[in-house]
């Protein structure tokens, strides 16, 4: 065989490999975006019952409810826990009051009562429901 021919089958044998090494690659992507949705749609569900049928125990049921959208962006935004009432509170990035837990504030420890008269900001569900979870017990 002349080095003509070689290097054709080497670049015949090269391109095949890039094309199954992107294929690979591809289908991995695709796997991991449809475990990513599924994870999205499962935290979205917990995010619901979290927050379905809870409101300010202040607000009246004539007083304007937060707009449609601060549901939708739970996911994404930073939450905040205050004393509300002397109860736990839990705001959104944007003020409002998402849900109220019924858990004595004076029953916590100093530092967790202080921490709740300043507010302490949570990046995610997890961290915030860990931290609900803790004061329940």
């Amino acid at each position: 065989m002349d080095a003509t021919k070689i290097f054709t089958v080497l670049c015949a044998c090269l391109l095949l490999i890039c094309l199954i090494l992107t294929v690979t690659s591809l289908l991995i992507m695709q796997k991991t975006l449809e475990r990513g949705a599924a994870f999205q749609e499962q935290a979205a569900a917990t995010v619901g019952a979290f927050l379905q049928g809870w409101r300010c125990p202040h607000q009246s049921e004539h007083e304007e409810a937060p707009p449609a959208d601060v549901e939708a962006d739970v996911l994404y935004n930073r939450f905040t826990l205050k004393e509300t009432g002397g109860k736990i509170g839990v705001y959104s990035d944007e003020g409002y009051l998402i849900r109220t837990f019924d858990i004595d504030v004076s029953t916590l420890p100093p530092e967790a009562r202080e921490g709740l008269r300043v507010g302490v900001t949570f990046h995610s569900w997890r961290e915030l429901i860990a931290l609900i979870e803790d004061y329940e017990s």
